[in-house]
């Protein structure tokens, strides 16, 4: 086989699309499909995207597809550049990095969230505690207040 032959076999293999626009589109924005779009899959590009990336686990596999370089396009050929310059390793450690990020940025944020909400939670609850006692001892009843009925253990087997 000539040096052409082998050269034009090559070509054909590959798509015109690239490998790493396609895992940053679908890092970043497949969750509404638009790697889908970018591959010329219009059609499951539209069901991801009124799905919200099949509810997260479509993007998930769709971006480990195209990490391991599975994904192709429409004419079922394989992305451009999967090999060249370590773009897999970028793209893989990219991916870790981002998620790592996200969790600890995620974790701090419901932390804190939590931090400035437990003194409102507890103060709403001590108002429906004191309100229900101030009812209770206004009629004269000596029915459970609600805090009581929320709770009670009395019922719970051990």
């Amino acid at each position: 086989m000539t040096e052409n032959a082998k050269s034009s076999k090559a070509a054909e293999e590959f798509g015109e699309k690239s490998f790493l626009a396609a895992w940053a589109l679908s890092l970043f924005l497949g969750v509404i499909g638009v790697d889908r779009f970018y591959l010329g899959k219009v059609g499951t590009g539209i069901l991801k995207l009124l799905t919200i990336g099949g509810f997260g686990i479509w993007y998930l596999i769709d971006l480990i597809l195209i990490l391991a370089n599975v994904t192709k396009d429409k004419e079922g050929k394989k992305l451009q550049g999967y090999d060249e310059k370590n773009n897999k390793m970028i793209a893989i450690g990219t991916t870790i990095g981002f998620y790592v990020l996200t969790s600890i940025t995620g974790t701090i944020t419901a932390t804190v969230a939590m931090k400035e909400l437990a003194p409102a939670i507890e103060k709403s609850v001590q108002q429906v505690i004191d309100y229900d006692k101030e009812k209770n001892n206004n009629s004269g009843s000596s029915s459970k207040s609600i805090y009581d009925y929320i709770f009670d253990t009395s019922n719970l087997e051990d």
